[in-house]
């Protein structure tokens, strides 16, 4: 089923403003399978633009990375099961849909973008310039000189370099302001976290601490291990303030609602396409 992209560029950086995608079908699994094996980007690019009504070359990388997530989604359908563990050491299934993940769009306006006319928004089809096995010095070099105009990537360097250092604090302000894509971090709750298991395990955190400092003579410390053991005490007293909270079962000012809330990373890659 064909459907519409909305592209986090908000296709600013195109000359067209829409785009149709249809699902993978066995055989592009099967070609992503090679991708993987033979880390063949080229084959990666066109295995999507079989699917895709424009040249996924030419997209913007930020729009790439988002595609790479939509078009799982799109092609598996519903959602995808990401397992993870609690700070409270509980083992979580998420269950996540394309519409949890939030995208960051560019902020620059028109009149920026043309005062900045020296710099370009990297393509897709940058990826397949550099080899990998290249060294840190002209990775960083070949970083800042994708965003220069240039019809090959001599000419890119060769105007990163003759920009000078305010030529990459200018580009600096650029990235900032043109960043855009898919953000893979989501923000979710422990649905296995007991207020009863989670006091009893702060009650026996608090009292190993505390068994520990008032069986040491802190006068025949020295006075670097006297300052961490001081921190340890003001470890236990916050101990005491979550253990009132998971007593009380409510979050007033001064207590942290629980269970809190957690950040986990979700990654899609092409590899997640034939797991």
């Amino acid at each position: 089923m064909t459907k519409q992209l909305s592209f986090p560029s908000n296709y600013r950086f195109y000359d067209y403003k829409e785009a149709d995608i249809n699902p993978f079908d066995v055989a592009h699994l099967a070609q992503l399978v090679n991708v993987v094996a033979e880390n063949d980007v080229v084959l990666m690019l066109n295995t999507f633009n079989q699917c895709l009504s424009q040249d996924v070359r030419q997209l913007t990388t930020g729009d790439f990375k988002y595609l790479i997530y939509y078009q799982w989604f799109n092609t598996f359908g519903g959602t995808l099961s990401v397992e993870w563990v609690s700070k409270y050491g509980n083992n979580n299934i998420s269950m996540v849909g394309i519409d949890d993940f939030s995208v960051q769009q560019p902020s620059i306006t028109d009149e920026e973008f043309a005062e900045y006319s020296e710099f370009t928004v990297p393509r897709t089809l940058e990826l397949m310039i550099v080899d990998d096995s290249i060294s840190a010095e002209l990775r960083w070099l070949y970083d800042k000189s994708q965003y220069y105009k240039g019809a090959t990537l001599y000419d890119k360097v060769m105007a990163c370099s003759n920009s000078g250092v305010n030529g990459l604090t200018r580009l600096n302000d650029f990235i900032k302001m043109t960043d855009h894509g898919i953000d893979r971090s989501l923000k979710v709750k422990d649905s296995k976290f007991e207020y009863s298991g989670y006091l009893a395990k702060l009650v026996e955190q608090r009292d190993r601490l505390s068994f520990a400092c008032h069986s040491t003579d802190k006068f025949d410390l020295f006075e670097e291990f006297s300052n961490k053991l001081y921190e340890v005490e003001q470890w236990i007293n916050g101990i005491n303030v979550r253990i009132n909270g998971a007593k009380l079962e409510v979050a007033p000012m001064y207590l942290i609602d629980l269970p809190e809330v957690e950040e986990i990373e979700v990654n899609i890659d092409i590899s997640t396409f034939i797991d």
